[in-house]
């Protein structure tokens, strides 16, 4: 079972995504925000996983992303955008900057748990 962190500021997606998880055997934990993301993972819980909204109030995913990374602790850890917009300059943006994968919102939520057991493995 991975822990998985999943970041969206829409109620909705992150209900979709957890159930998609929960049913995949993953442990999920939710943040409205990049900053409460940052919030969780300083106090130095368990995430194999984190699956982050590109576009946010507050706190972007790009700018969630570059925080994660500076953190060594977290550096490896896998990081899959969730957005609507996927421009071949913001895709390869993200990459450049540490992104491990992109989805494109809506996903189908079978997709989505694809995509995670494919970088974290099957429970």
């Amino acid at each position: 079972m991975a822990r998985i962190l999943v970041v969206d500021d829409d109620a909705d997606i992150r209900f979709v995504a957890r159930l998609a998880l929960k049913r995949g055997k993953h442990e999920v934990v939710l943040a409205e925000g990049g900053r409460a993301a940052l919030a969780h993972l300083d106090t130095g819980a368990a995430c194999d996983l984190i699956l982050c909204d590109r576009m946010m109030p507050e706190m972007s995913g790009i700018e969630t992303l570059v925080e994660v990374r500076k953190r060594a602790d977290r550096a490896g850890t896998p990081f899959i955008f969730l957005t609507a917009k996927a421009q071949k300059e913001e895709v390869e943006e993200g990459l450049r900057l540490g992104a491990t994968r992109y989805l494109t919102k809506p996903f189908e939520p079978r997709d989505l748990l694809a995509e995670v057991n494919g970088l974290v493995g099957t429970p």
